[in-house]
């Protein structure tokens, strides 16, 4: 198997009985960081869990103001209005109701160090009403941020996404996919929002996936399959680090993320604060036994981001190929073939694309490979390059049935032509020039079903070299 980027992972050494905390530098604040907090306003948030997250930010803000550098802040939101349309159009965050435009996602400020000014956002019900309301599209959340990001944002310093939410997807999907049917387990709107997240984090931007919701409260009961999503498919790696319980006390989580920020020492094996103006990391000690968690974790990471970008292509150019036969045989103007059997096909390429597109950054884009000894989580995405293989095989099916239909045609205006050069010369179109005809158009037809199997062979061999286990050693003792 090829690997085309490799690099060993910090190692956690504690000597077994120093569990006294370590002091190291003063805080310096966060100026080499840009923070965006995303808002979950969907139906599922109370009005007591909207003024926990305000409370929440409020805090965040308050810390970094008494640091010497604070960072830039930027606000955004995601809820969808409750309408029998919303899912339209699938993939896109604007859309229409009544005639009104909506937004399944959007930015309230953009990045800014003026934090009187996102105070008043925050306090404003124009920007965060009291209580929640819409759907939950976390992907379209993810993206504005990253959007923000790309567009604001310093290129040179770190990008942190603060993401709240329960984790609940169901748009796109509540009623194209009949996910109404299946509330804890809208593939389509977790696949969606897996991509966008693979698509962030591969951009380097830092994903906490804050999980926020009551199980007591949960009007769908999709609890534990939330907090699983987020852990899994949302946070960045490490989960001890970037994966956070926020229900209890989400004040008290964005404060730890904020010392974090201004003390961070790089090492999962300690908790980082900033106490007096001083950075002190002291070791985990989770079971309270006197001893350091962590005991010499060695790990390899994979960086699989390109072979997943040639994944994305792979489908690309099976879609290409079924673009490029279509237009060809519009030009015949075939009267058995019609316009509306063309654009189905197209449809169809289109939507195999797009579902092959999501798997291949579903996929993670960095491995982790531990010690074989130690006893890690093991996150197995096999079930998803088999999805996109899926997709894959379909592109491959439409492709020869359009290589067909082109043939057929080709073969008509073919031999419309020979007949009208016969006519010409007074003469009739002979049986051997109609024999000729076929036997050319039967051999273009194999050559574009060799060239629809070439491009799925190189797919193939794409598939067999990416990896589908992931390793996550971050809560090993």
């Amino acid at each position: 198997m090829k690997y085309l980027s490799v690099f060993l992972i910090s190692v956690c050494l504690f000597l077994a009985q120093t569990s006294i905390a370590q002091h190291g530098q003063m805080c310096l604040g966060a100026s080499n960081v840009e923070i965006v907090i995303m808002f979950d306003l969907t139906g599922s948030m109370e009005v007591e869990d909207i003024q926990n997250e305000k409370n929440a930010a409020r805090a965040l803000l308050e810390f970094f103001e008494a640091t010497s550098a604070a960072p830039k802040v930027a606000l955004g939101r995601y809820n969808s209005f409750h309408a029998s349309n919303y899912a339209e159009d699938t993939y896109d965050n604007e859309y229409e109701w009544l005639g009104v435009s909506y937004k399944h996602a959007e930015m309230l400020t953009t990045l800014t160090y003026d934090y009187e000014y996102l105070r008043q956002v925050i306090d404003s019900p124009h920007h965060l009403p009291e209580f929640g309301n819409g759907g939950t599209s976390m992907a379209q959340g993810i993206a504005v941020a990253q959007d923000e990001f790309n567009t604001n944002g310093d290129p040179n310093k770190r990008h942190i996404l603060m993401l709240l939410g329960d984790g609940e997807q169901n748009l796109p999907g509540w009623t194209i996919a009949n996910c109404s049917d299946t509330p804890c387990d809208c593939a389509l709107a977790k696949e969606f929002a897996s991509a966008k997240a693979s698509e962030a984090r591969s951009l380097g931007t830092e994903i906490y996936a804050i999980h926020y919701g009551e199980n007591t409260t949960d009007p769908l009961e999709c609890y534990e399959e939330g907090v699983a999503f987020m852990r899994e498919e949302i946070a960045s790696r490490p989960l001890s680090t970037y994966f956070r319980f926020g229900t209890e006390d989400l004040t008290g989580v964005f404060q730890d993320i904020a010392h974090e920020i201004v003390c961070n020492d790089q090492d999962e094996c300690t908790e980082d604060r900033c106490v007096e103006g001083q950075c002190v990391f002291t070791p985990i000690d989770e079971d309270q036994d006197g001893f350091p968690d962590c005991s010499g974790i060695a790990c390899e990471m994979v960086d699989q981001t390109l072979d997943l970008t040639r994944l994305d292509q792979g489908v690309k150019v099976q879609e290409d190929q079924i673009i490029h036969l279509v237009q060809r045989i519009r030009q015949f103007n075939h009267p058995q073939i019609s316009k509306a059997e063309l654009d189905l096909i197209l449809f169809e390429a289109r939507e195999e694309q797009n579902l092959g597109w999501i798997d291949s950054w579903r996929l993670p884009q960095f491995v982790t490979v531990c010690d074989s000894e130690v006893e890690c989580i093991q996150i197995d995405s096999s079930h998803i390059l088999d999805s996109y293989i899926s997709h894959t095989d379909r592109l491959l099916e439409i492709a020869f049935y359009t290589v067909e239909l082109h043939g057929k045609a080709m073969k008509r205006a073919r031999i419309r032509k020979a007949r009208l050069s016969a006519k010409k010369q007074g003469m009739r179109l002979t049986k051997q020039k109609r024999r000729t005809i076929r036997k050319k158009v039967r051999k273009k037809i194999a050559q574009g079903k060799q060239r629809a199997l070439e491009i799925r062979a190189e797919n193939q061999a794409l598939v067999e070299g990416v990896m589908t286990i992931d390793m996550d050693c971050s809560g090993v003792l």
